[in-house]
């Protein structure tokens, strides 16, 4: 049977990580789910120039985000939503567009740049 040494399996994350609330633990070490992964996050502060992207989808004075989701009545469609920021802790999201890993979806443009936060699983 195959198991992951964590240690040596895995990259470092940075010391402000915080893994996953469901994600299981052994002796202190988060352990990968069934696809070798261990999702988490790093908080993003709101006045760091290095979130700009992340903060070009969120509005902190009226707390919501832009995410793109299936829609409710069908979900072969997706839409993009203004969620309240309260409906998405506990939750890992990954941003996607204009700017981000080379914009593999082609979203948005230099003139007209587009970013959106997409939920996990």
């Amino acid at each position: 049977e195959f198991f992951w040494n964590v240690e040596e399996d895995f990259k470092p994350v940075p010391e402000c990580w915080i893994p996953a609330k469901e994600i299981e633990q052994l002796n202190g070490n988060p352990m990968p789910d069934e696809n070798g992964h261990i999702p988490g996050w790093v908080p993003v502060e709101k006045n760091n120039k290095q979130y700009c992207w992340h903060s070009s989808v969120v509005n902190y004075e009226f707390e919501v985000a832009l995410v793109l989701k299936h829609h409710p009545d069908d979900p072969g469609l997706l839409e993009i939503s203004a969620v309240p920021l309260s409906d998405l802790l506990e939750q890992t999201l990954e941003l996607i567009g204009t700017n981000i890993n080379g914009n593999p979806y082609g979203l948005g443009s230099k003139k007209h740049p587009l970013h959106l936060l997409i939920p996990h699983g």
